[in-house]
């Protein structure tokens, strides 16, 4: 599963901003993996949860940048 970020802005032509994107999906990945993952505890698998909200925060936060 590829989480695809569809970002115009000036933060995507910058290597740091290619940097951060490229972060922030493979994080998400690794959150969403350990949410599925059902051998884990629910302590465990709520984390995830958390983090994968906290990174669609920072999601919105650039699309809408993108969308001014």
């Amino acid at each position: 599963m590829k989480i695809l970020l569809d970002l115009n802005s000036d933060i995507q032509q910058t290597k740091g901003g290619k940097r951060l994107v490229d972060f922030i999906d493979k994080k998400y990945q690794e959150c969403f993996a350990m949410a599925k993952n059902q051998q884990q505890t629910a302590e465990y698998r709520l984390k995830a949860l958390e983090q994968m909200a906290f990174l669609d925060t920072i999601i919105n936060l650039l699309k809408e940048e993108d969308d001014e």
